[in-house]
């Protein structure tokens, strides 16, 4: 998701300058704004725990009987550093931001769908012995409080979404809103 939504993110301003009429002009500007907020949406709560676990260096189940559940060394370059990167989950941050990014954008039904799938990947990664069981927690908190930042970030500063009753709507407004010229 990550990969498409930045290349469209990037590439669509360019159309801008193309020459377009003005209504393709203002789909393009929607199109760069939506793919934006994906972006944002899933990659910030990722940035930010590759960050953390690295600054926190929990050691994994791996190393349980060696060092025990609660042994943190903090690295950022090391020889089998990944083994001191347990939490946050970051598989589990991703899925779940990815989710609420879902939620906010396809409704209920889908998010209710991506959710489940987040779900199912959190137990993945206790199954396979990857993490502990607040590695994930913390994951899916990480993962679903900064897609939600982000949100609030583009119903508050830039745009895109509308709260009607509490319900949340996409508006296609700056820098979403398809403008169209009448006549």
């Amino acid at each position: 998701m990550l990969i498409p939504s930045l290349l469209i993110w990037l590439l669509t301003p360019i159309i801008g300058f193309l020459g377009l009429k003005y209504s393709l002009y203002w789909k393009a500007r929607a199109i760069t704004g939506l793919s934006g907020f994906i972006f944002l949406g899933i990659g910030l709560p990722g940035l930010a725990t590759n960050l953390m676990k690295r600054a926190i260096g929990r050691a994994r189940p791996m190393h349980l009987e060696e060092f025990g559940t609660t042994y943190f060394q903090p690295h950022f370059l090391m020889d089998k550093a990944w083994t001191f990167q347990s939490f946050p989950s970051g598989h589990t941050t991703t899925s779940f931001a990815a989710a609420v990014v879902v939620f906010l954008l396809a409704g209920r039904r889908w998010g209710a769908v991506a959710f489940m799938l987040a779900g199912f990947v959190a137990i993945s990664r206790l199954v396979i012995g990857a993490h502990f069981v607040t590695d994930v927690l913390a994951g899916s908190l990480v993962g679903t409080m900064g897609a939600l930042a982000v949100h609030y970030l583009y119903v508050r500063k830039l745009g895109g979404f509308k709260l009607i009753n509490g319900a949340n709507h996409v508006q296609w407004y700056a820098p979403f809103k398809l403008h169209r010229v009448k006549g």
